[in-house]
This record gives C-alpha cells, structure tokens and sequence, in this order.
C-alpha cells in the first residue's frame, strides 16, 4: 500500500508541476515587455529634452503653461506606464524564476520518489515472497502434523487393539489355568478313587490266595 500511495503523490506533484509551467509567462512575452519598456523610457527621455525654444512665437503665457503642463501630464503617464511595466516585468521575472526552481524541485522529487517507488516495488515483491515462503512451510507443518495424528491415531488404535488381546489372552489363560486346575483336582480324585480300588481289589483276592494254598 505504501508504495502506490508515493507513486500516486509522485503523479500529482507532476501534474502540478505541469499546470505551473503551462501558466508560467513565455520568454517572448517577457521580451515584448521589455522592448515597451524600453520605448517608454526613450519616450521620457525625449520629453525630458525637449526644450522650451520650441514653443510658437507670439503664444500668450496660458498657452505656455498649458503646452508646459501638457508636456508635464505626457511625462508623468509615461513614468506611470513605465513603472507598471517595470513591475510587470519584474513579477513575470519573479514568476518564471519560480516557476523554474518549481520545475527543478518537482524533477529532484520526482526521481527522489521513482527511486523510492522502485526500491518499494522490490521490499514488496520480497515481503510477498516471503510471505508466501512462510505460508508453503505452514502448509507443509500443517501436513507434517495431520501425519503425525494420523499415525498417533493409528499407533493408538493398535495399542488398544493390543491391550485388548492381551486382556482377552489373559482372560483366556486365566481361564486354561482354572481348567486346568479342575482337571487336576479330577485326575488327583480319580487317582485316590484308583488307588482305593486297587486296595479293595487286592484285599478281595487275598482270602481265595490263602484258601487255595
């Protein structure tokens, strides 16, 4: 954002600068001033020579000093004239002067900001690669980590699954044992019930034995 905000204040100080030197006077103006000034100035000049001998002969003394403040009136409008001009002048000077160190401070600002506008150009492009550096290695944590859980997951449920048969084998040898158990306490019980049989048997035979001899 920062650098389209510098690259649009770079535009708009261009387009002031485009509208100064539009209105900034021609040097041809400038130089039409001066050649005036210059006829005024010959002009009072000539006024200020021109001697009194010139009058007509035989003029009354008011058509002296009427032909006297006539020539007075003339010199002053032409001073008033000439002054105008050269304060004219002078402020046309003033504006074309200003209007250039303007066009030469707006030119050093303008590649002031297009070199800030390239280098911001350049830190963006960096940032947004970055940026999207750092969102691939999230992507690739995130994947790493639904592998873990799933693995976890899947190690967990063959540990139960383990437990479990090994609760059911113990169960189920549990189970041999006190079988096992009862077959023995059978075969103890059976072998006493032998044993006694084998007695009575014996006992049985032993009188036909004697009874024989």
């Amino acid at each position: 954002m920062k650098a389209e905000d510098d690259c649009k204040l770079e535009r708009k100080q261009t387009l002031k600068l485009k509208n100064a030197i539009e209105k900034r006077p021609s040097r041809d103006v400038i130089y039409e001033l001066q050649r005036e000034n210059e006829l005024l100035k010959a002009k009072i000049q000539e006024l200020d020579d021109k001697p009194l001998q010139n009058l007509p002969k035989g003029e009354t003394s008011e058509k002296t000093r009427l032909y006297i403040q006539n020539l007075e009136d003339e010199r002053r409008q032409a001073l008033e004239q000439y002054q105008d001009m050269v304060n004219t002048v002078y402020t046309l000077k003033m504006s074309l002067r200003q209007a250039e160190d303007l066009r030469d401070k707006y030119f050093e600002e303008r590649e002031v900001s297009e070199l800030q506008c390239t280098a911001l150009k350049k830190d963006s492009k960096m940032y947004k690669d970055r940026i999207e550096a750092i969102l691939q290695q999230m992507d690739e944590v995130c994947l790493e980590r639904n592998m873990a859980i799933a693995t976890r997951e899947q190690f967990h449920a063959q540990y139960t699954k383990s437990l479990q048969d090994k609760d059911a084998l113990r169960k189920q040898l549990r189970e041999l044992g006190e079988k096992y158990d009862d077959l023995q306490i059978q075969l103890i019980r059976r072998e006493g019930k032998l044993l006694s049989l084998e007695t009575k048997l014996k006992r049985t035979e032993s009188p036909a034995l004697v009874h024989n001899t």
